[in-house]
């Protein structure tokens, strides 16, 4: 049966990325784009972040399409936010590649929030889905409000938060 999630406040995170302001259509960055800053900001389609990027988010994202972050991406919390939470509102699918890193503002302190409002999905995919063989995707926590979170081998996150997924928990469609 579904459970009841803590409150992250969503409504309140798509608020104040749209406070931001709006992008209408989709991001694509090709690989090896690095210096990107991202936030706060309310972008009406999806957003792929190719091979070896590097973004640094200043503030809540509020993406209206899917998030696609591929291999050796690294994103990283803006310095100047020191010890909180930066949500990223993702109305689509979650996938994230091998490789990936979620920084904080400092080694030790700041972290992000990763939400997926989009219902499980059946099979092998998810609302958020990792794929294997990455120690550590840093300080990031998965939280699907509404749906189901695949972890691959060989991954280490701060914590997961799912609602149901597509199957029970014997098998591998549980929530996470």
């Amino acid at each position: 049966a579904p459970i009841t999630l803590p409150d992250v406040m969503v409504s309140e995170w798509k608020a104040r990325a749209q406070e931001g302001g709006t992008v209408n259509g989709r991001f694509i960055f090709p690989n090896g784009t690095t210096g990107l800053v991202m936030g706060p900001s309310e972008i009406m389609g999806d957003v792929t972040f190719e091979n070896s990027n590097g973004v640094t988010i200043k503030g809540p994202l509020y993406i209206h399409g899917n998030l696609t972050i591929k291999s050796n991406t690294i994103i990283q919390e803006d310095p100047a936010l020191g010890n909180q939470f930066i949500p990223i509102i993702v109305d689509g699918i979650v996938n994230i590649s091998s490789n990936v890193s979620f920084l904080g503002s400092t080694s030790s302190t700041g972290a992000f929030l990763l939400v997926s409002t989009h219902s499980a999905v059946p099979g092998d995919d998810a609302a958020i889905m990792t794929s294997s063989n990455n120690s550590d995707l840093g300080r990031v926590v998965l939280y699907a409000s509404d749906g189901d979170i695949h972890i691959r081998s060989n991954r280490t996150i701060l914590a997961a938060f799912a609602t149901h997924g597509t199957g029970t928990d014997s098998d591998d469609n549980g929530a996470v």
